[in-house]
């Protein structure tokens, strides 16, 4: 379903920014230069995040959804009514 899909397009997208944050962070920055391969792997997972879509417009689905609802948990564990 689109709340699916929206869902793990949030969860991974958020996920990738603090993965490529974290990996920078372990190796002192130095995937900024050209001579380390990290800049060219974090760069393209940061750009997958915006394929299908922006980040943000996934969240705002995501948003959308758990307000037209009353309950929430039953949204996550079940999946929106169709």
């Amino acid at each position: 379903t689109q709340f699916a899909v929206a869902a793990a397009a949030s969860c991974t997208g958020h996920a990738a920014a603090v993965i490529a944050r974290n990996a920078h962070q372990a190796l002192g920055a130095i995937g900024f230069t050209m001579e380390h391969e990290l800049h060219r792997h974090a760069n393209r997972i940061l750009s997958w995040r915006s394929e299908f879509g922006t980040l943000a417009s996934w969240d705002a689905e995501l948003l959308a959804t758990a307000a037209a609802t009353d309950e929430v948990w039953p949204l996550i564990t079940d999946g929106p009514a169709v």
